[in-house]
């Protein structure tokens, strides 16, 4: 029996979280991904239906951003954002359109900015659970992550 006969639950959007496999293509990358797996075919999936994130804004337009953005990240896992015009050079092809409402253009972003806003009063919250679990920093590399991870131990004091 798969797993030995023990129930295991896997939590995630599939459609967000894809397998790191070094130098690999797309194409290998999707063909690896756990909905290709031969144990699929046994899984039972089971869906949520509200987001329970999606309410936690001090106001009625900070919960309608989160709705919005919830919505877009939605959309763009779902494929749904459509195609930008291909370059002639082939490059382009793979961007998505990112709303300027979900841009902070005005300002230079960097690592510490985004420590900062994600991670407020972190050294007076660091070793409260609820706190850590409401927060994240989303990185396109592992490297990324290895850096901001890095960064933020470092705030910790002792």
């Amino acid at each position: 029996m798969p797993f030995g006969g023990i129930i295991v639950v896997l939590g995630g959007d599939f459609r967000q979280i894809l397998p790191v496999i070094i130098r690999a293509s797309c194409g290998k990358i999707i063909y690896s991904s756990i909905t290709r797996s031969k144990l699929w075919k046994i899984v039972r999936v089971f869906k949520l239906k509200h987001n329970m994130r999606l309410n936690r804004g001090n106001n009625l337009e900070d919960v309608q951003s989160l709705r919005d953005f919830a919505a877009w990240v939605l959309d763009v896992s779902d494929g749904k954002m459509g195609t930008p015009n291909r370059r002639t050079d082939g490059e382009g092809g793979d961007d998505i359109f990112v709303p300027k409402s979900f841009c902070h253009l005005g300002s230079k972003i960097t690592v510490k900015s985004m420590m900062e806003n994600a991670f407020s009063n972190f050294t007076q919250h660091y070793q409260d659970p609820d706190y850590l679990s409401e927060r994240a920093i989303l990185a396109p590399t592992n490297q990324t992550v290895g850096r901001v991870s890095s960064l933020i131990v470092e705030k910790i004091p002792g």
